[in-house]
């Protein structure tokens, strides 16, 4: 939520709260975007590797 007087972002995560001005915001989210693609690559590689290693039966 901004803060229409402020203009700070505020997030509450369940046992986290914070509060940011928008450029600290805007830089938070790029690393979340960042840490969500390194995650879903690695999620690939796992799927992949996991795949090469079962056996696979061709009819």
């Amino acid at each position: 939520m901004i803060c229409p007087e402020c203009g700070v972002v505020h997030l509450s995560l369940q046992s986290v709260s914070l509060r940011l001005d928008l450029n600290a915001f805007a830089e938070l989210s790029k690393m979340v975007a960042q840490a969500q693609t390194t995650i879903e690559q690695a999620q690939r590689f796992t799927h992949e590797q996991k795949n090469h290693e079962t056996p696979h039966i061709f009819h």
